[in-house]
């Protein structure tokens, strides 16, 4: 290359890109390979170098001027012995011992000390509700006035009922929020944990608001957080913003928005602590009811009694915080949550059933076990064999592992086997009592994540739980009786008042947590490192969402595969559905069938639509299916190809029509057997195709 006379001449070759496409790529590349201010900055010079002008920020400072927001966190500092909150950083600095425990302070740098820090979220929410005006105004002025079906939060009753409880004022001009808190674990080559606060906005679009949450706050210390001290200074925090309000641009008209907490998702063990009662394992430890618990084989259990048991009551417990302590509760309650002064918060209907933990994690692993426990060796080799011939589609973001090894399977893996492999798979090993008492909890579930709940469906699925719970004592002992079992009784009610369960899941909070972690490189300055994740990732959301609709295709594949190792050459873009490949000749009766053009219509074998990847099924593999799918009109189909005429923006689908029936007939409305597969094939405008299928064949039997 070096004795190459081109090497030594200039480049004239044209650059097909704006700076906002490059500004966009240098910090997607800066993001995953972890760069620090100076390396981004180092790298922006020599980009610059390469033009007769600078286009990229040419210093330190202006660099720092945009990723580093206007407000610098608060650092807090807590005593490292008791959690006892000593003060703000720069007002303490003569503070030398605890005066809790008397333990002796080093409070000269925030990195040797044992401290939280408090993020003022201003600016992330004025930046995302101005970036989604067009959602927000509609959710505000249009949608809260419909509740209908349960289709996102805002038809769930608590969401209603604080809408309605606004003034008429600020009925326009509000931004509400579900906290989450919950402990990430401790990284390598440290003791240390770290705690971070997220706000999910409830008015930002569903995938925006789980993919955009705000970090608000982190505790960074070998101990949990004492919640009054942690909570109770970011309440303080959000209470400030709340009276004063966050000064937005929606639809060129200055608005004040009032940020309101209404909600909070955490799991059970991360809920006590922020509620201010036992845990589930003492006496009335239910967040929810007045529950007693009865102590047996161990642990606390919640069986069925023989009376109704009262529900907890906002007002009523509030009452009863002040006179508790953790020496004399009352009710279970053992000191006031600092989730008290958040003005429209109740504090029980406010918690909402955290699904992942409870249903996947905890009741779908347990009624697992009890499973396994009744089955041979060889059944066990059965499974194994069964679920590693699945062919999951590409939506199912984890292929299924053998169960022998379900100690190491993560949530997603628990959610696909309990809602999409379970029934197919263990009807042959399970009794008929059994497998009719699981098929309650999976069809419940799908009923409770569906994207649109009638009061009916939900009712029914009440039913249904109610039915599972009270027939889990009766086939498993009362050891089975949990707390997560006992959950369930109130997960339908969450349901009602929040929204679907995919609504308010901790999978987005978890998925953060993740993130957060693999930003930290080394144990020293993990703030700043944290901070910088968090800046960097903020400014990409803003300016991909700006540059993204008239953006190069190409950039947007680099953005969005970065991290992959195939690059993706040949594609074709319509409006809505992306065509892989250089595409092929359409067979002449097709042509002719469908009155397309020779020259213009091609034949392709890969899409993506809406998010989700659909292929021919000569494109299926061992492992990886994804040509079944479901039409608008309920019908299943397994598609041939895709054909697009370019020039009379004409798209459709060649498939094969399945006929099926009940999978197992009055056991599961999901599961459905295929009977037969048509031989000659339909063809229906693309935009027909609903969703993807989970094809399995087991035993022989096709569903």
């Amino acid at each position: 290359m070096v004795k190459n006379e081109d090497f030594y001449k200039k480049i004239t070759t044209p650059v097909n890109i704006t700076k906002g496409e490059l500004f966009l790529m240098i910090l997607k590349f800066s993001i995953i390979n972890s760069l620090s201010i100076t390396a981004i900055n180092n790298l922006f010079n020599l980009i610059n170098v390469m033009f007769e002008l600078p286009i990229l920020p040419e210093s330190r400072y202006l660099l720092d001027k945009i990723i580093n927001p206007n407000d610098n966190p608060e650092f807090h500092a807590v005593c490292h012995n008791c959690s006892a909150y000593i003060g703000k950083f720069g007002e303490i600095a003569s503070v030398k011992v605890c005066r809790i425990c008397h333990a002796e302070l080093d409070l000269g740098n925030p990195s040797n000390s044992s401290y939280f820090i408090i993020l003022n979220p201003s600016k992330q929410i004025k930046d995302l509700i101005s970036l989604y005006e067009v959602h927000y105004d509609y959710v505000v002025k249009e949608r809260t006035s419909f509740p209908g079906d349960l289709e996102d939060v805002y038809a769930g009753k608590e969401y209603r009922k604080f809408v309605n409880s606004l003034r008429e004022e600020d009925k326009h001009s509000y931004v509400s929020a579900i906290l989450n808190t919950d402990g990430a674990p401790k990284f390598e080559s440290s003791q240390y944990s770290i705690w971070p606060i997220y706000l999910m906005l409830n008015e930002l679009p569903k995938q925006e608001r789980t993919n955009k949450l705000i970090t608000c706050g982190l505790w960074f210390n070998k101990k949990k957080p004492d919640m009054s001290v942690f909570l109770g200074t970011f309440i303080d925090t959000i209470n400030k913003l709340t009276a004063q309000g966050i000064h937005c641009p929606i639809k060129k008209e200055e608005r004040l928005l009032k940020l309101h907490i209404v909600g909070c998702s955490v799991d059970s063990v991360a809920r006590t602590p922020i509620q201010g009662i036992k845990q589930f394992n003492g006496k009335c430890g239910c967040s929810w009811c007045l529950h007693p618990g009865v102590w047996a084989e161990g642990s606390m259990r919640y069986p069925l009694l023989n009376y109704v048991t009262k529900f907890r009551d906002h007002k009523d417990t509030v009452s009863n915080m002040f006179i508790a302590t953790p020496e004399n509760p009352i009710n279970g309650i053992k000191y006031p949550s600092p989730l008290i002064n958040l003005p429209k918060f109740n504090i029980i209907s406010g918690f909402i059933v955290d699904y992942l933990h409870c249903c996947l994690e905890g009741v779908a692993s347990q009624i697992t076990e009890y499973h396994i426990k009744s089955m041979s060796s060889d059944d066990l080799r059965e499974l194994d064999f069964k679920l590693s011939r699945i062919a999951a589609p590409h939506q199912i973001s984890r292929l299924s592992r053998p169960i022998s090894g379900r100690n190491d399977w993560k949530a997603r893996e628990w959610e696909n086997y309990t809602l999409y492999y379970s029934v197919p798979v263990l009807r042959e090993h399970l009794s008929r009592n059994l497998l009719y008492h699981w098929c309650l909890f999976a069809e419940s579930l799908h009923i409770l994540l569906q994207s649109r709940i009638s009061i009916t469906e939900l009712n029914q699925a009440d039913k249904m739980l109610h039915e599972f719970v009270s027939k889990c004592e009766e086939l498993y002992g009362i050891k089975a009786m949990t707390y997560n079992v006992h959950q369930l009784l109130h997960i339908s009610k969450s349901v009602l008042n929040w929204g679907p369960l995919w609504c308010n899941s901790t999978f987005a909070f978890e998925s953060a947590n993740h993130s957060l972690l693999k930003a930290i490189e080394c144990s020293k300055g993990v703030t700043q490192q944290i901070a910088r994740f968090i800046n960097i990732n903020h400014i990409i959301s803003l300016v991909q969402e700006y540059v993204y609709p008239n953006a190069d295709e190409l950039v947007k594949m680099y953005c969005n595969d970065i991290l992959s190792t195939k690059k993706v050459q040949n594609f074709y873009k319509t409006s809505e559905i992306t065509y892989f490949g250089l595409g092929n000749r359409v067979d002449d009766e097709i042509l002719h069938r469908l009155h397309l053009s020779e020259n213009s219509a091609k034949s392709y074998v890969k899409i993506i639509k809406n998010g989700c990847l659909y292929e021919s099924s000569l494109k299926a593999k061992k492992r990886s299916n994804n040509s079944f799918a479901q039409l608008r009109d309920k019908s299943f189909v397994q598609i041939v190809n895709f054909i697009v005429d370019n020039k009379k923006n004409d798209e459709f689908t060649v498939s094969n029509v399945i006929h099926t029936s009940e999978g197992i007939p009055g056991h599961s409305n999901q599961l459905r057997r295929i009977d037969s597969i048509d031989v000659e094939p339909i063809i229906v405008p693309t935009n027909e195709i609903v969703t993807v299928c989970i094809f399995m064949k087991v035993l022989g039997v096709m569903y």
